[in-house]
């Protein structure tokens, strides 16, 4: 084993970074970390799985915590990805430095993960203590591990465990939309043929994932979805790292708030953001009969690809509703303008029902902000059920009555009120994911020493 004596973190750190520019600039991909990241008090190995990094989403957010949790516990962390790592952005939106705490990084590919013919890693990973795919949802992972046995340094078979944030491969492979998936991620491959057997693959492997792992999810809803799937795992609830401290420090003290609804959402036809639209027509209707100080609705999200498109749809929408003084579309928005509308914002308006836990909700409850969800979906296991609508008349009919309130800032928009809200997703906090998952670790860990074959997906105490 290497180990560095004594470097200064400006040294390593430019080091590092040296390296990844001759890497980039040569077209090689070696692993940039190896030999870097020996910490000789990490006893443990690890194997974190993600396609991809650098969307800085929920899911990244998740596995990039999950490293970081690791490595606090005495693991060693190995990264199995797709893509390089772009760890200055990942340190900017996350304010996780991963040059520390990932040890070396594996590259596979989709193709590799679902030919089942093909070892998926160029080396045998048996020899972990512990593989976590941190992207269940539609990224199958499984390998025929090489017997039960300890390995030649004594360790027993390793423990895999699925974070699968909402069972979607087993939904886009029936209704055929699993393809795109595949295609943005094999574009060298120009045999239909082969696309269409990695298509057939897919749903074999995704199953062997969940039948063979420990299955993490990150709500109720999305536990009772797996267990429709599979009736024979008991899947255990872990909410997702929200980062509600950084929100609340950065809005709460600005409880000045004005009549604005807040969206926040990636624009995709997937997220359903014209139901925004439609509220807002009929909020521009109510608040005209009932007297209500004028509102505006603020959607602020980022668009990926052709998603332009449905940019395009939804300001042909606000022509036709006549909301060009009522909306306004914010694409591309920086963090601290994401900070700032949460400052401004009395209430938040989700339009997507079914979502499966709603991270933004939680950041803009965080924030003070009174949220007005879909009564369907993870976020209605901790909005308040007043503040959840059936339809977008309903929505519409929350939303008025909230703004009648709120002009007396007691009730609503005041520091009294926005500190109650921001109370109930405290238990989201990125230090509440990390003990958890510590705990779940830590517990699986004791069981797996045993001589008797553990069984993960048995009913397991909830943490």
């Amino acid at each position: 084993m290497l180990s560095i004596v004594k470097p200064t973190l400006r040294i390593l750190k430019y080091s590092i970074s040296i390296k990844c520019i001759i890497i980039l600039l040569s077209g090689r991909a070696d692993n940039i970390l190896e030999n870097y990241i020996i910490d000789e008090a990490r006893t443990k190995d690890a194997l974190i799985i993600h396609d991809d990094l650098n969307p800085c989403g929920g899911s990244e957010r998740l596995a990039a915590t999950t490293i970081q949790c690791l490595t606090e516990i005495g693991f060693n962390v190995d990264l199995a990805t797709f893509k390089m790592p772009a760890i200055i952005k990942i340190q900017k939106l996350f304010g996780i430095d991963l040059t520390n705490r990932i040890r070396k990084i594996l590259f596979t590919n989709l193709h590799s993960i679902l030919n089942m013919e093909e070892q998926l890693l160029n080396k045998n990973i048996d020899g972990y203590d512990l593989v976590i795919n941190t992207h269940g949802d539609l990224l199958p992972f499984y390998e025929k591990h090489n017997g039960n046995a300890a390995d030649p340094k004594g360790k027993n078979s390793k423990i895999n465990i699925t974070y699968c944030h909402y069972p979607l491969l087993p939904y886009q492979i029936r209704n055929g939309t699993y393809r795109i998936f595949l295609e943005k991620y094999i574009q060298f491959i120009a045999s239909h043929s082969t696309v269409n057997k990695l298509f057939a693959n897919a749903f074999l492997v995704y199953n062997l994932m969940m039948n063979n792992s420990f299955i993490l999810t990150n709500s109720t809803f999305s536990a009772r979805a797996i267990k429709q799937l599979y009736d024979n795992i008991q899947p255990i609830t872990l909410s997702p790292p929200v980062d509600v401290d950084k929100f609340r420090k950065a809005t709460l003290p600005y409880y000045n708030k004005q009549n604005i609804l807040l969206v926040v959402s990636r624009f995709s036809p997937d997220k359903q953001i014209e139901n925004a639209l439609i509220l807002a027509n009929l909020l521009k209707d109510k608040c005209s009969s009932e007297k209500i100080q004028k509102t505006k609705m603020i959607i602020a999200g980022n668009t990926i690809g052709l998603d332009y498109k449905y940019v395009q749809l939804l300001e042909e929408m606000i022509l036709d509703y006549g909301l060009q003084n009522y909306v306004k579309l914010v694409s591309g928005a920086s963090f601290d303008q994401l900070l700032y509308m949460m400052r401004k914002s009395k209430i938040y308006f989700h339009p997507l029902a079914g979502e499966p836990f709603g991270i933004s909700i939680v950041e803009a409850m965080a924030s003070g902000l009174i949220p007005v969800v879909p009564a369907s979906g993870g976020s209605i296991e901790f909005v308040p059920s007043e503040y959840q609508y059936h339809n977008i008349q309903e929505a519409a009919d929350i939303v008025s009555k909230l703004l009648i309130q709120s002009k007396d800032a007691t009730n609503i928009g005041g520091l009294e009120s926005s500190l109650k809200i921001s109370s109930l997703v405290s238990r989201f906090s990125i230090q509440s994911y990390k003990n958890n998952l510590e705990n779940i670790i830590n517990s699986l860990l004791k069981t797996r020493g045993v001589e008797e074959p553990v069984i993960l997906n048995q009913p397991q105490k909830r943490v």
